[in-house]
């Protein structure tokens, strides 16, 4: 299936989402516990993330996805701690260089650096919504 007649299309709609995350975003920094915007952040990750393995765009769909999972995480924790909100960004600004990478014909840019980063800080940070209790510490 020739998909080019669809790029215009998944551009203007990728630049919108990442739009949408920007807001998001900043909105998160003023309410961290803002079930609404945690919510409406993973449907935009989730959104990109569709359109981008629709299209072939494996390195946009696989940041997006992991972006998305560090926001299904926070959701449950029901907070997002703003060392997170931080990496949000820096993924969002990924992201964002992945389309304009494509958008000018250019391969898509490495991201396991990233998505390593991510894991790793995932595993310091602990999940947002685990309690450590006084009997719980050794």
């Amino acid at each position: 299936m020739d998909m080019s007649k669809y790029r215009a299309l998944f551009f203007s709609e990728a630049r919108e989402h990442l739009a949408g995350m920007g807001r998001l975003l900043v909105a998160l920094e003023h309410d961290s516990r803002d079930v609404q915007t945690v919510e409406a952040l993973f449907r935009e990750a989730h959104s990109i993330k569709g359109m981008a393995a629709s299209m072939g765009y494996d390195r946009t769909a696989e940041l997006a996805h992991g972006l998305e999972d560090m926001l299904d995480r926070c959701r449950a924790g029901g907070e997002v701690p703003p060392a997170r909100v931080d990496r949000l960004l820096q993924g969002v600004d990924l992201l964002e260089s992945l389309i304009n990478d494509l958008d000018a014909d250019q391969p898509e840019r490495e991201i396991a650096d990233f998505l390593a980063e991510l894991q790793s800080a995932e595993q310091i940070d602990g999940d947002p919504g685990e309690k450590v209790s006084a009997r719980q510490v050794p």
